[in-house]
């Protein structure tokens, strides 16, 4: 049997014998995830150790092969983050790094998320001045300022100054909707799931087709060519990585053996 995880939340699954104290520190590490999305070098060792020690501990009971299908950083770029986001990026590369090398000294089979997009996180990704990127740009500073996308979410004064008095108020009337299933997302994921990522979503669908509204088969045609490979960017540092610790491995061990010392040295405690 293969055990699909998710590294970048630090769960593993299932989750049917988690102990509400193993459920209390994944959602405390999702909320500093989440509450610091762009500033990985602040989280990176504790989330590295408690997801690599959870994940060793889990699979030791089991005995079975290891595989990590959906994981990788969320990148910073200029436009966010300003002239400090390729220092940040390298803080990234390196913990992806140190994270892949456990895999390998594990034999833990991965596969990394994910090929290519618009530029949050693939190994390449549209170019910000192709006709895709400069046609929707305007409405992805309304996503972010409104905490619109469930993934790669930006800090947003005004979203959580409207969404905030709800959770408190839902904690306050029904305390158990913290520990709702999924338990490590907590009342506020599943306020922000619902409210903004599905229903303001949805709501907005329409002001981004309106974005198209004109377009001849030649700007389109245009659109769709700024996802061809020859008109993408390489992501080179996280290639880089990948290219490093893609290789051939011979069989699986069944066992996979608590972090050792110098494991959670490398990657640098809790």
């Amino acid at each position: 049997m293969l055990i699909l995880t998710q590294c970048y939340s630090a769960w593993v699954f299932p989750q049917a014998n988690h102990t509400k104290e193993q459920t209390s520190r994944r959602r405390q590490l999702r909320i500093n995830t989440c509450a610091k999305p762009y500033s990985c070098a602040s989280i990176k060792h504790q989330s590295a150790s408690i997801f690599l020690s959870f994940f060793f501990s889990s699979t030791n009971l089991t005995e079975t092969p290891l595989g990590n299908g959906e994981f990788g950083p969320v990148y910073a770029s200029e436009r966010v983050e300003g002239p400090d986001y390729e220092k940040i990026n390298q803080d990234r590369y390196n913990l992806l790094g140190a994270q892949l090398s456990v895999y390998d000294k594990y034999s833990i089979s991965w596969s990394i998320w994910l090929y290519k997009d618009i530029g949050v996180q693939g190994m390449l990704h549209t170019n910000p001045n192709s006709k895709w990127n400069k046609t929707i740009q305007s409405f992805l500073d309304k996503k972010a300022l409104h905490r619109l996308d469930a993934w790669g979410v930006q800090p947003s004064a005004e979203s959580v100054a409207a969404t905030k008095p709800l959770i408190d108020w839902i904690n306050k009337v029904c305390p158990q909707a913290e520990d709702v299933y999924p338990t490590p997302w907590g009342t506020e994921r599943h306020v922000l799931r619902n409210v903004l990522q599905t229903f303001l979503s949805a709501a907005m669908s329409d002001e981004f087709a309106e974005l198209f509204r004109g377009f001849g088969k030649e700007e389109l045609e245009e659109c769709a060519r700024s996802f061809s490979f020859e008109e993408c960017v390489q992501r080179e540092g996280l290639n880089m990585i990948l290219r490093e610790h893609a290789k051939d491995r011979n069989s699986t061990p069944t066992k996979h053996p608590e972090l050792s010392e110098g494991d959670e040295e490398k990657l640098g405690g809790w």
